[in-house]
């Protein structure tokens, strides 16, 4: 298809035509195309439909613009102020009692108050390890003093008591807590204690 004279007296509408005949060859050139893909599609067992394409893409165009509703809803909902349960419970206040070891170290005892009875949570200190347990019914903590090598008890109204054996007798031989550790610094004279179910207090000597 050549292309017409500029000095032809029928140029512009050759012109027309040649642009019609060129769209008309790449159309059937595209549908050709179209066709012989589908057939290959076809005969592999693969459908490839148009309409059901777009009405698939109709379909989820649909919830999208819900979900960005149900978004906009959900982000309006986060911003009303609910109480939460922290909010509707009274603020737990702790105190605790204070204990001075013969080396002038401080053990806190924290306790809570719970329907006008004080109830024992733990034993805190600074720079030593410390083991503790608490009674049954919460009334009574024990606690030891590695650095000391004693068994303290504490009961609800803050009293301390030293309960530590102070001499241990084996057959005829009387061991005294001060000498021994005295004698040997690494010695365990007493830790770890810890209630029994009908409230006694054993601890490992």
């Amino acid at each position: 298809m050549g292309r017409p004279s500029i000095f032809s007296r029928n140029y512009e509408e050759q012109m027309r035509r040649r642009r019609i005949n060129i769209t008309l060859i790449i159309l059937i050139l595209i549908s050709a195309g179209f066709f012989y893909t589908k057939y290959h599609l076809n005969k592999r067992g693969i459908t490839f439909n148009i309409k059901e394409k777009i009405s698939f893409l109709n379909k989820i165009k649909v919830p999208k613009k819900q979900k960005e509703e149900t978004n906009k809803e959900e982000k309006n909902n986060n911003n009303i102020n609910v109480p939460t349960n922290n909010e509707n419970k009274k603020k737990e206040v702790l105190k605790e009692y204070i204990y001075t070891s013969d080396t002038q170290k401080k053990f806190r005892v924290v306790y809570k108050e719970e329907n006008s009875n004080k109830v024992f949570i733990e034993v805190k200190t600074e720079g030593l390890a410390v083991d503790y347990d608490i009674s049954t019914d919460g009334k009574k903590i024990v606690f030891d003093d590695k650095e000391n090598q004693s068994i303290i008890v504490c009961d609800e109204n803050g009293n301390f008591q030293d309960i530590t054996i102070k001499s241990l007798k084996v057959t005829n031989y009387v061991f005294v807590k001060d000498k021994v550790i005295q004698r040997n610094k690494e010695y365990i004279w007493a830790q770890k204690p810890h209630f029994t179910s009908d409230d006694r207090i054993v601890f490992f000597n």
